[in-house]
């Protein structure tokens, strides 16, 4: 069968198709390889461990430290349930990865309805979904034993994209779509804050281009009634203003002090998490314990902005680097890390070539956004995996494109104007 009439009939039921698939793929890979006793076990399983086997949100490092805000407690949560029902040995880290391996296969499942949302062709969001589910080179974030929440981040932002280009293209959403709007992003902020710098960011596009004051009151007032629970819980246990995660301090000073690397897997393998995370040193966890958390973190805060405004030039140093690094070598591990860049520089290409319209300017949003706190922060390879979906339709258009006018009459370019943009294109 012509690839062109086999993806037109998957095209029928592609969701469906997608979704079973990578599952299979995923679910193999995790029942195929046993991770060795004790390993995954950092501080989101940590907390989930002490709230699933306690009842208490507490104890992410070296040694007991007591209730915590180190990590976000949407996924912490949902980790917990897991471990309740599967136990924190073996059989729990099998369904914790089995489960992230599902997340990570409805999002792969959703690519067409990216491809349509961009206004791609239908096969080009379809070949995207088949080739990502049958090609699992992103097992560390989906199905490795140290999973964290990016899976369900990355599946809340893509919902999220296509729930807000939906609304733009509404000129007046209305009250319940205002109301379900302030929900969604709530839960995307307990899964990971850092969707609520995707979140400002496009409430701050609507006021200006949409004049949408009103509704974005709306939205920001019921996003900010559902964050009152928790911010409660941390201010009765932890005796602080604790919006959702409480770690940026530790996080910043970490990385901008004169140590640093601009890589977590550096600073990994040369021993400075060892000698200064309270997760894996015992002395910064008895200062965590004696000072207590957010205490702490504010010292910390501290103690990372005077080295900062002390040492300007290594900090803009450090900033650029964790900037390239972030987009084009997350990581040493050169095989993922080769297919990651490839797939970013040829999804940017792709992107370059789209329309003028809502859905490019709510793309440049989300890639301008999301990334603002990982150039002052250490840059790990999971960081980057939330957004990656963006580029993945557009990727595998332009290589489909390519090949296709390749095949037919040669490589020939030729410029094109098209909604007032010079495209390159194929001819």
């Amino acid at each position: 069968m012509p690839a062109a009439a086999f993806l037109a009939a998957i095209q029928k039921h592609s969701f469906w198709t997608i979704f079973a698939v990578a599952a299979i793929v995923r679910l193999t890979q995790v029942f195929t390889t046993i991770p060795p006793p004790g390993s995954g076990y950092d501080e989101l399983e940590k907390v989930a461990k002490s709230l699933a086997l306690h009842g208490t949100f507490a104890d992410p490092y070296a040694i007991s430290t007591g209730s915590t805000a180190h990590v976000a407690p949407g996924y912490t949560a949902f980790l917990s349930l897991i471990y309740m029902v599967f136990g924190v040995g073996l059989q729990g880290e099998q369904a914790k990865r089995a489960v992230s391996g599902i997340v990570s296969s409805l999002q792969y499942a959703l690519l067409p309805r990216i491809g349509d949302a961009l206004r791609l062709p239908p096969w080009a969001g379809t070949a995207a979904g088949l080739i990502s589910a049958l090609a699992p080179y992103k097992s560390f974030a989906e199905t490795g034993e140290a999973s964290w929440e990016q899976p369900y981040l990355a599946l809340a932002l893509l919902l999220l994209f296509l729930h807000t280009l939906r609304s733009w293209r509404d000129p007046r959403p209305g009250m319940p779509w205002s109301l379900l709007t302030g929900f969604y992003w709530s839960v995307a902020a307990y899964i990971s804050p850092i969707s609520g710098v995707v979140f400002a960011a496009i409430l701050l596009y609507e006021i200006v281009a949409f004049r949408r004051i009103q509704s974005v009151l709306v939205t920001v007032l019921v996003f900010g009634i559902l964050q009152v629970p928790w911010m409660a819980r941390n201010w009765n246990q932890l005796h602080g203003v604790v919006a959702l995660r409480s770690n940026f301090g530790l996080e910043f000073h970490l990385s901008n002090r004169p140590e640093s690397s601009a890589l977590m897997e550096d600073n990994v393998s040369n021993g400075f998490i060892t000698r200064f995370h309270p997760s894996q040193n015992v002395a910064a966890a008895l200062a965590v314990q004696t000072k207590g958390e957010v205490t702490y973190n504010r010292e910390e805060l501290r103690a990372g902005l005077d080295w900062v405004a002390e040492h300007p030039n290594q900090f803009s140093n450090l900033t650029f680097e964790r900037f390239w690094k972030f987009w084009l070598y997350p990581s040493h591990r050169w095989k993922s890390t080769l297919a990651t860049t490839l797939i970013t520089l040829i999804g940017l290409v792709g992107i370059w070539r789209m329309p003028a319209g809502p859905a490019l300017r709510l793309v440049n949003i989300f890639l301008l956004s999301y990334p603002l706190i990982y150039y002052v922060i250490q840059v790990d390879r999971r960081y980057r995996y939330p957004i990656e979906w963006i580029f993945i339709v557009p990727a595998i258009y332009v290589i489909g494109e390519i090949a296709k006018r390749v095949r037919r009459h040669g490589p020939q370019c030729g410029a094109h104007r098209r909604n007032g943009r010079t495209v390159w294109m194929l001819d």
